[in-house]
């Protein structure tokens, strides 16, 4: 019976003082690394035709890293908003400029094409 798994399941770097206790290691005493490394063997021996389960040397490591990283909220609004402020005139900037490109390109269009400019 496999412990079911879950993405919010504890993290391992909790679990180092009692194993038996901890969710997050369930898999080891479950039965699953074992059975994961029969799977291994078996699509290792039909690919090459040969036995590899004794020469399989299978080791297991718990990470000790937490399985979620914790964000600050008020730092990443605060870098946010400062991001939103500093960029601004740049932003009101290229679009003056954007639209007054296309509004001199649109009005030599015009003149080569013979119109007149509306504004005359």
């Amino acid at each position: 019976q496999l412990p079911p798994p879950s993405d919010y399941t504890e993290s391992i770097a909790n679990c180092y003082a009692n194993y038996l206790n901890c969710r997050a290691a369930n898999y080891w005493y479950s039965g699953f690394i074992r059975l994961q490394s029969l799977i291994d063997a078996a699509i290792i021996q039909m690919q090459t035709k040969r036995s590899v389960w004794r020469e399989l040397n299978v080791r297991v490591v718990m990470m000790g890293h937490p399985g979620s990283v914790e964000v600050q909220k008020f730092p990443h609004a605060l870098i946010s908003i400062y991001l939103v402020l500093a960029f601004t005139p740049f932003v009101s900037f290229l679009i003056v400029n954007v639209a007054a490109e296309k509004e001199h390109r649109l009005k030599d269009t015009m003149s080569m094409l013979g119109l007149h400019d509306t504004e005359r």
